[in-house]
């Protein structure tokens, strides 16, 4: 098995609502990062988007990081 393989059988590991939020957090990093792309262009209000779901992002990872960092 491969490092990434590793990593993801130990988020598995943790139970199924652990795993959502750990799946719900980087996907709304991803979505405040291409928001934030998308404000390069003209208009605004997606820089004040891209921020609110990267911090959403960051909220809803602290609870799965302190129960992965927890158990291993």
């Amino acid at each position: 098995m491969g490092w990434i393989e590793t990593k993801l059988e130990k988020v598995k590991a943790q139970g199924t609502v652990p795993f959502v939020m750990w799946v719900t957090a980087k996907f709304l990093f991803g979505l405040g990062i291409a928001f934030l792309i998308a404000g390069a262009f003209p208009g605004y209000g997606w820089i004040t988007w891209g921020a609110i779901f990267i911090v959403l992002g960051i909220i809803f990872a602290i609870p799965m990081m302190k129960a992965f960092l927890r158990k291993y």
